[in-house]
């Protein structure tokens, strides 16, 4: 008998079968791993964007002079800032849009009437529909100044991200701006 060299059939298509199931392993944990990297990548713009917002209502808090501070919960604020004698008042705040390009609630800044809304554009025109800022102060400080009396505005800015009408996740940045209240509560 001559003993010939080689595979055969079954053992050829066992060999073809293992090697599609490890190349599908592989193709599967590298298009996982892929969108593991694109959601991050995702997440950290809308946080940078996030934290420029609250950045930004940080810095008018600390160049203001007066705060108007209705209550110790409030989604509003108002900001007196002195500049060359000249009082101007800042306003921050959220509003709902309803219009062909943006649908939803985006906080805005109001300058002496003129208004600025916050509006995060992402990766195919994936957008924030829910953005809200909040401030909240120490009970002692809402509606009375105590001269001399330092404490914290917490501000908050949070952010419902959709791809289409799926919420994908919710993302929140907070700072505490520390002011202190003189006589005339100046700060």
């Amino acid at each position: 008998m001559r003993k010939y060299k080689g595979f055969t059939l079954i053992e050829t298509l066992i060999v073809a079968v293992l090697v599609s199931f490890v190349g599908l392993g592989v193709v599967l944990v590298v298009a996982h791993s892929n969108r593991i990297l694109n959601d991050s990548a995702r997440q950290a713009f809308y946080y940078s964007h996030l934290n420029y917002i609250l950045d930004e209502i940080s810095k008018d808090i600390k160049s203001g002079y007066l705060l108007t501070l209705p209550t110790t919960y409030s989604e509003n604020i108002k900001i007196t800032q002195r500049i060359g004698g000249v009082d101007r008042i800042i306003e921050w705040g959220f509003k709902e849009m309803l219009s062909d390009d943006y649908n939803g609630v985006f906080p805005f800044r109001r300058v002496d009437g003129v208004e600025t809304v916050y509006k995060i554009i992402g990766l195919n025109n994936e957008n924030y529909k829910e953005m809200k800022t909040y401030f909240t102060f120490p009970s002692d400080v809402a509606g009375t100044f105590k001269p001399g009396k330092f404490f914290g505005v917490n501000v908050i800015v949070e952010g419902n991200f959709y791809i289409g009408e799926r919420s994908d996740w919710k993302n929140r940045v907070q700072n505490t701006v520390y002011c202190r209240i003189e006589n005339d509560g100046v700060f």
